[in-house]
C-alpha cells in the first residue's frame, strides 16, 4: 500500500476514534448538568421566545454564540441535559478537521495526521466536547481562521483570507478568553516584520482582505459593548486575579509554575474541567511533546510555523496565568488545538528516525503503538475512573438533575432519565409537588429541566405560580437539608403535608453547596399518599405510637420487612425500631435503627400521620417455625417502649410479626 494511502487510512481512523470518544456514553459522562450549562439553556429558551441578544447578562454575562447554538439544539431534542450539551459535540468534532487543515498547511500531511490523532485522544478536548461550556468554540474558530489564512497565503485565493477574517471576528462571540487572541496576533505580526525587516508584509491588500471582514463581523458586539461596558466586562471585574491579590507576585509565580506543569505533571484539579490533576498529556505523548517543543525552539528563528506555535501557546495561557486556580482548563482552552502539534512533531521525528533505519512500516507501527498507549490511558482515565469519583457528580450538581427527573416522572411532564427526545406532555393535575425555596435556589439546573405545571409549586419563588397545598391530593415534598440547620425543612413539611397521609422518607443524592462544602444529602424527599388504615392495628405502644401492619418481601437471602407505623399524638422522645429474627429461641438475624435514617425521628412526627418503615435482614434459609419480633426502644438506655395492646403474641415488650408476604402492589 502506498504511503499516501496509509496517511489517508490514518486520518480516517483518527477521525473515527475521535468521534467515538466524543459520542460514546454522551448522555452519561460527565453526569449531571452544571448551573452554567443550565443558564445557557434557559437563555436559549428565552431566545426562542424572541429575546435575541448580542450578549446575555445573566450569570455574570456570557457571549452569545453558544447560546444561539443551544437554541437550535432545543428545537431538536427539547429541554434536556442532552440539548444543553449537544452544541459542544458539534463544535468539538469539526475541530478535528480544522486542526488537520491548519497543520497540513504549516507542516504537511503526515504531521497533520499525527496532530489529528493526538487531539482525538486528548482528554482535555474530549471532555469539553461533551460538557456544554461555550469555551469549546474557541479552538474551533481560532483553528478555522488560521487554516483559512494560511491556505489563502499559499494558494493566493483572496476569498479564503476574507473568510479567515470572518472566523477571527466570530471569536469575540465565543468565550471571554478569546479576547486574548489579539496578543499572539500582534506578537506574530511583529515577528514577521522582524524576519523580513519590512512593514510591507503582509501587503496592504492582504491587510484589508482580512481586517475588514473581521471588523464587520465584530462590529455589532463592539457597538453593544460600548453602551454596556460594565455588563460585558463584569466577569473580568469579579474574577480573582493577580491584580486583586494581596500578594500579586507570589500568585503570579505560582501560576507560572502551575501553567508550566500542566502539560506533564499536574493538570486542572477541578473535576468539572478535567479528570482531577491529570496533566494534559500522558507519559507517552508527554515525551513526544517535549521532543516537538525542543524542535520548535530550535527552528524559531527560521520557521514561521514554529514561531507561530511558540507565540500562540504562551500568549493564550495568559488568561489562566493571571487568575486564580491556575491551571484552569476553561480559561486556558485557547491553546487548543494548536498545542497538539507539538507532540505531532515529536511523533514525526520518531517516525523519521525509525524509518531511516528500519523502514516506514516499522516507523508507522512504532508511532501507532505510542498513540495506542495514549488511547488506552484516555479510555481508562476518562471512561472508567472519572465517572466513579463522587466529586464528579458533586461538581456537575447531579442532585438537581435527579430531583428534576423524579418530579417530572411523578407529574408525567418534561424530561426524565433515559429520554432522548422531549415532547410536551399534558402532565397530571391530580398530584402535587412542593419544593422549599432554599432548595430551589441551590438546584439551578432544575429550573431549566422542570417545565411549568399546575402540580409544581415553590412557595416564595416569583417565577413559579404556586398554589396552596390540596389536602386531598398525594404530594411529594422536597426539603432543603443542611447539617448546620438540620430542621430547616420541618416547619414547611408540617404546614404543607396533607393530613393523615402515609409518609415515606428518603434522602436525596449527596452534594456540596456554597452553604456547606462537605458532602451531604442535597434534600430530603417526603412522599405523602392517601391511606386508609385497617380497622384494627397490629399493636399499640405507649406514647400514642402504633404498629399498623407489616409484611415481608423475600429475594434469595435478602429479607425485607415493610412496616407501617402511626402516631396518634406528638411523641416526646426519639425511639428506635428493633427487629429480631429467631430460630428455636435464638436470634439469628436482627436489624435496628432510627426511623428515616435519623432524619425524621419520632419526636418530629406530626400527630395523625402514618409512617412507612423498611428493615432488611439477611437470612440464608427460612423455616416454618422461625419467629419475627419487633418493637421500639430508647437508644441511650436500651429501655423498650411498653406494649399497651396487641393482636399477636407479646414477649418482653416486643410483638410477634406475621410472616405475611406483601401484595404485588405493595412490593413494588
Amino acid at each position: 500500500m502506498r504511503r499516501v494511502d496509509l496517511l489517508t487510512l490514518g486520518l480516517v481512523l483518527s477521525i473515527l476514534v475521535g468521534i467515538a470518544l466524543r459520542v460514546v456514553r454522551f448522555q452519561d459522562i460527565p453526569p449531571g448538568l452544571y448551573r452554567d450549562q443550565a443558564y445557557n439553556a434557559m437563555d436559549a429558551q428565552e431566545t426562542l421566545k424572541g429575546n435575541f441578544r448580542l450578549f446575555y447578562s445573566t450569570n455574570f454575562g456570557r457571549e452569545p454564540l453558544f447560546i444561539w447554538l443551544t437554541a437550535f439544539s432545543l428545537l431538536i431534542w427539547g429541554p434536556s441535559p442532552l440539548a444543553a450539551r449537544f452544541p459542544s459535540l458539534i463544535a468539538g468534532i469539526p475541530t478535528l478537521f480544522t486542526l488537520y487543515g491548519v497543520t497540513k498547511e504549516l507542516y504537511g500531511r503526515r504531521v497533520a495526521v499525527w496532530a489529528t490523532a493526538v487531539l482525538s485522544v486528548t482528554v482535555w478536548h474530549i471532555h469539553f466536547s461533551r460538557v456544554g461550556f461555550r469555551a469549546i468554540l474557541v479552538p474551533l474558530f481560532s483553528s478555522l481562521s488560521v487554516w483559512l489564512v494560511a491556505r489563502s497565503l499559499r494558494t493566493g485565493r483572496d476569498w479564503l483570507l476574507a473568510m479567515g477574517g470572518v472566523a477571527a471576528g466570530a471569536l469575540i462571540y465565543t468565550y471571554i478568553s478569546a479576547r486574548a487572541v489579539v496578543i499572539p496576533a500582534v506578537l506574530f505580526l511583529l515577528y514577521v516584520w522582524w524576519r523580513h525587516r519590512s512593514l510591507h508584509i503582509p501587503t496592504l491588500r492582504q491587510w484589508m482582505l482580512f481586517t475588514l471582514p473581521a471588523v464587520v463581523t465584530m462590529a455589532p458586539f463592539f457597538i453593544y459593548a460600548a453602551t454596556h461596558w460594565e455588563e460585558v466586562f463584569l466577569r473580568i471585574q469579579v474574577a480573582e486575579s493577580v491584580f486583586t491579590s494581596p500578594q500579586p507576585l507570589r500568585m503570579l509565580g505560582n501560576n507560572v509554575v502551575g501553567a508550566l506543569g500542566m502539560f506533564l505533571i499536574r493538570g486542572d484539579f477541578l473535576s468539572r474541567h478535567n479528570v482531577p490533576f491529570r496533566p494534559v498529556f500522558d507519559p507517552a505523548l508527554g515525551a513526544m511533546f517535549c521532543i516537538g517543543l525542543w524542535l520548535s525552539i530550535q527552528r524559531f528563528k527560521n520557521e514561521y510555523a514554529a514561531a507561530f506555535l511558540l507565540i500562540w501557546v504562551p500568549s493564550m495561557l495568559i488568561p489562566t496565568i493571571l487568575t486564580k486556580d491556575c491551571p484552569h482548563f476553561i480559561r486556558g482552552i485557547g491553546i487548543l488545538p494548536f498545542l497538539t502539534i507539538f507532540p505531532a512533531l515529536g511523533l514525526d521525528w520518531v517516525w523519521r528516525k525509525i524509518a531511516s533505519i528500519r523502514g516506514e512500516a516499522t516507523a508507522s507501527i512504532a508511532v501507532l503503538g505510542i498513540l495506542l498507549i495514549s488511547l488506552l490511558s484516555t479510555v481508562r482515565d476518562y471512561f472508567y475512573r472519572y465517572p466513579t469519583f463522587p466529586e464528579t457528580c458533586y461538581r456537575f450538581e447531579c442532585a438537581g438533575v435527579e430531583m428534576a427527573s423524579e418530579i417530572n416522572a411523578y407529574l408525567e411532564k418534561g424530561w426524565t432519565k433515559g429520554m432522548v427526545f422531549v415532547r410536551d406532555r399534558p402532565g397530571r393535575n391530580d398530584r402535587q409537588v412542593f419544593v422549599q425555596l432554599q432548595l430551589w435556589k441551590d438546584v439551578v439546573n432544575a429550573h431549566y429541566l422542570i417545565p411549568d405545571s399546575p402540580g409544581f409549586n415553590v412557595p416564595g419563588a416569583s417565577e413559579i405560580e404556586s398554589i396552596p397545598p390540596q389536602p386531598d391530593l398525594p404530594m411529594v415534598y422536597y426539603g432543603w437539608y443542611n447539617q448546620y440547620y438540620p430542621d430547616f425543612w420541618l416547619p414547611d413539611l408540617h404546614a404543607w403535608l396533607p393530613p393523615h397521609s402515609l409518609v415515606q422518607v428518603s434522602e436525596g443524592p449527596w452534594a456540596i453547596t456554597h452553604q456547606d462544602w462537605s458532602p451531604h444529602p442535597a434534600y430530603l424527599k417526603f412522599v405523602a399518599t392517601p391511606f386508609h388504615p385497617p380497622d384494627h392495628f397490629l399493636a399499640s405502644f405507649d406514647e400514642g405510637l402504633s404498629l399498623v401492619s407489616g409484611c415481608i418481601v423475600q429475594e434469595d437471602e435478602r429479607f425485607t420487612l415493610r412496616l407501617i407505623w402511626h402516631a396518634s399524638q406528638r411523641v416526646s422522645q426519639d425511639y428506635h425500631v428493633f427487629i429480631h429474627y429467631e430460630r428455636n429461641g435464638h436470634i439469628i438475624a436482627q436489624a435496628d435503627g432510627p426511623f428515616a435514617a435519623g432524619y425524621y425521628p419520632t419526636s418530629k412526627w406530626r400527630a395523625g400521620d402514618f409512617f412507612y418503615d423498611e428493615r432488611v435482614l439477611f437470612v440464608p434459609l427460612i423455616l416454618p417455625e422461625d419467629r419475627i419480633w419487633g418493637g421500639l426502644y430508647l437508644l441511650p438506655t436500651g429501655e423498650r417502649l411498653p406494649v399497651v395492646k396487641a393482636a399477636t403474641e407479646v414477649q418482653d415488650n416486643r410483638v410477634a410479626l406475621l410472616m405475611k408476604l406483601c401484595s404485588q402492589e405493595v412490593a413494588q
